[in-house]
């Protein structure tokens, strides 16, 4: 081989050489077609999932509204009638979604509230005749005091703190019966007997109303306690009390803090987010999903149905059985 042949076969092999791999500019191109492809599909990959979500919350609610109506038919079979509007809702349809607990909370609630399967069982002096029930949620006659932790988070705590109720009406001490709720890592909540100083009788019962600690600080010493599960991203009309066929009237709906919306009670203005909306508008455009007594589902602006304004209580929330 001569050195012509010799310099033409490697000035060959030096052109195949080069284009056996990408250039610099080739690589940098490529990276931001591809760059501006993911900028492009994010977002739109973004709303899908939030509106995936959000359809889950709604299924959630629909299977919260079959177990209610599961349990409503069986308390009528037993001469007796579901009782909204207290804590605890979360252990009564659990019955009816055994195993399936996580239909209790939404997929965009980061920090479920706490919801004690319990109530208070008030007794006469004589321990004898059955006053009434009194929840563990806040209440003309229930305070919550001494919090600490984040709520919804494990190792968030806090005082239920008790007015007994008399023919000529308490003393609104709220010491007559005080108990202690501390959330769990594994979202169980414990429940610890503080004190008592009444002369009624009090006891801890569940909502299916088996006895859980009897005759608080007679029959259970101080510092007893039963651990309870719980949590949930929903809550109850709380002017719910009984079956109600007004079926444009709220029933459950995304909620925080609480498993009861109370209109009595609760100040949507105490949960606003940095968008300037209730923290339960958790869903697409700040809206949550909000069930109705005939078991339709609408994603709905808060402010839309806030009891505070206009007309929205006996719009949105009052029932045929609650008193005007």
């Amino acid at each position: 081989m001569n050195a012509r042949t010799m310099n033409v076969t490697h000035a060959r092999h030096t052109r195949l050489t080069r284009h056996v791999g990408f250039t610099l500019v080739e690589l940098l191109v490529t990276l931001s077609i591809i760059t501006l492809l993911l900028a492009m599909l994010l977002p739109a990959m973004k709303s899908a999932r939030k509106t995936a979500r959000t359809a889950v919350c709604a299924s959630n609610l629909h299977e919260i509204h079959h177990a209610w109506m599961d349990q409503a038919i069986e308390a009528r079979q037993a001469g007796t009638q579901m009782i909204g509007g207290w804590g605890g809702w979360v252990g009564v349809l659990g019955r009816s979604v055994v195993g399936q607990t996580k239909v209790f909370i939404c997929p965009e609630d980061d920090h479920p509230a706490i919801a004690p399967e319990a109530t208070i069982r008030v007794l006469s002096f004589d321990n004898a005749t059955f006053n009434y029930y009194m929840p563990l949620e806040v209440g003309p006659l229930t305070r919550m005091a001494n919090e600490s932790g984040t709520p919804g988070q494990p190792g968030y705590s806090y005082d239920m703190e008790f007015e007994d109720i008399r023919p000529s009406g308490g003393d609104m001490d709220f010491n007559d019966l005080v108990v202690n709720v501390t959330l769990l890592d594994d979202g169980t909540a414990k429940i610890t007997f503080v004190n008592m100083s009444a002369g009624y009788h009090f006891y801890l019962d569940d909502l299916s109303g088996r006895e859980l600690l009897p005759d608080l600080g007679r029959a259970t010493p101080l510092g007893a306690s039963v651990i309870l599960g719980g949590r949930a991203s929903y809550a109850v009309n709380g002017l719910v009390r009984r079956d109600s066929d007004r079926s444009n009237s709220i029933f459950f709906m995304d909620y925080v803090e609480k498993t009861t919306a109370d209109p009595d009670l609760d100040d949507w203005s105490l949960w606003l987010n940095d968008e300037g909306v209730p923290a339960f508008g958790r869903h697409p455009y700040g809206q949550c999903n909000v069930m109705f007594r005939d078991g339709s589902i609408r994603l709905m602006s808060p402010f839309d149905i806030d009891f505070d304004v206009d007309n929205n209580r006996d719009r949105w929330w009052r029932t045929q059985t609650e008193p005007r």
